[in-house]
């Protein structure tokens, strides 16, 4: 029941939190049973869920892996580079692009927060390669990426929890845009792109 609210990640700072609201309560602390009760709360904001239909993913559609403010449109060669920034406040559940085998690589760096050249060169980062497109994740300060180890997904499952930093994703595909630079969008819900037929 829990597991259908709340990212299992988050469990171990909610059930502290819950825990810290009964001691402090019962020992007569009122400010440190506020203070914990906001971080309870807090804590199952940031890790909340959102059910998201499967059945209606289409196959030709690239959907928002995360939600979050697109910030940057791009090319490089041919490919498409859309960059979406994640903040405290989004819905934090990382989604597979495609369907099928995923190759996830790992570089290990600093947490700077993001906003110069240094933070993306020396930041850590994970790269998660699908058939058609990659997605890679810049990671920044106070941040959390847990990504479940699997060999197949389909299409808009969860990956993971992200809090804080940059999706990038690069389509190798030819693609009609269906998002601009500023729109907000929507973990495994907002359309980004249609795939073109060759």
């Amino acid at each position: 029941m829990f597991d259908s609210f709340v990212a299992k990640e988050g469990k171990k700072a909610i059930i502290s939190s819950f825990i810290l609201v009964i001691f402090f309560y019962l020992i007569g602390c009122s400010f440190m049973t506020f203070v914990s009760f906001v971080a309870l709360l807090f804590f199952i904001y940031i890790f909340r869920l959102k059910f998201v239909n499967l059945t209606n993913l289409n196959d030709n559609e690239l959907y928002a892996p995360i939600s979050g403010k697109v910030i940057s449109i791009d090319r490089d060669g041919f490919n498409k580079v859309i960059t979406i920034e994640v903040g405290f406040f989004d819905t934090h559940s990382l989604r597979s692009l495609e369907n099928g085998k995923v190759e996830v690589s790992h570089k290990r760096g600093i947490n700077l927060p993001l906003g110069s050249l240094k933070a993306r060169l020396l930041n850590e980062r994970t790269t998660i390669k699908f058939k058609n497109s990659t997605m890679q994740i810049y990671h920044s300060a106070c941040n959390l990426l847990a990504i479940e180890k699997k060999d197949k997904l389909k299409k808009g499952e969860i990956l993971g929890t992200f809090l804080k930093g940059e999706v990038t994703i690069k389509v190798t595909k030819n693609i009609e845009l269906a998002v601009n630079i500023g729109d907000k969008v929507q973990s495994g819900e907002t359309l980004l792109a249609t795939l073109k037929k060759a």
